[in-house]
């Protein structure tokens, strides 16, 4: 079975450059099919922007954690980049990565559902298993998780177990609904991470979500019924 999971560093330092998996393969190198396009609504240019929420999910214009940073917006890019691998080694399109305080980028992952031929394999599953076999869970308090697409109850339950302190989503889970529909591989529940989050004893900051063109392209033509 194919391992999808990357150690990259512990160390410090900004991030001026994301390289996901450390090769010489570049970028454009991994996109041997490239999905039809999908357009978000109200995109403008590929400008990142968030739709203010609050901790409880409501809509909430003042509260804070609403908007993204520039290294945000970058490393959700690599995280969509990452589903993308994903699509292409036959799994779903999801992504997700994990910073340090720093903002140093520690592990990667990717869904593995269908390779894994594992329900559980979500790409914030499987990050979370590396993260808590690698890191201890006061390190991982400051940490944070971008992920491709908000993760689902599952997902968010696991970063709540892991101590995992942030996290930074691009698609809503709502929005992915609206993609597959009813569709069998991915029967979408309409349960928000930050309502998850609220039901526990400690705090976890949620970013999202940040609306990126790439976000919807990498999901183009992939679920049945979607159109470009």
């Amino acid at each position: 079975m194919q391992i999808a999971i990357v150690e990259t560093s512990r160390g410090g330092g900004a991030v001026p450059e994301f390289d996901p998996i450390r090769s010489n393969r570049s970028m454009s190198s991994r996109a041997r099919t490239t999905p039809s396009p999908i357009r978000g609504p109200d995109l403008a240019a590929g400008a990142p922007r968030a739709v203010p929420v609050g901790d409880d999910g409501a809509m909430n214009p003042g509260s804070q954690e609403s908007f993204p940073t520039d290294l945000d917006t970058r490393l959700l890019a690599a995280a969509i980049a990452i589903a993308g691998r994903a699509r292409e080694r036959g799994n779903h399109p999801f992504g997700a990565l994990l910073t340090g305080p720093d903002g140093a980028v520690l592990l990667e992952a990717e869904n593995t559902v269908v390779t894994g031929r594992d329900a559980t394999g979500h790409a914030e599953t499987n990050l979370v298993r590396a993260a808590t076999a690698a890191y201890d869970a006061e390190f991982l308090r400051g940490c944070t998780v971008y992920t491709s697409c908000e993760p689902c109850v599952m997902c968010a339950g696991a970063i709540y177990w892991a101590n995992i302190g942030r996290v930074v989503y691009a698609l809503g889970e709502d929005q992915l609904l609206g993609l597959t529909g009813a569709n069998r591989e991915n029967p979408t529940m309409a349960l928000t991470c930050r309502a998850v989050f609220a039901a526990g004893q400690r705090r976890i900051a949620v970013v999202g979500p940040v609306e990126l063109a790439e976000a919807w392209a990498v999901h183009g033509g992939f679920w049945r019924g979607t159109t470009a």
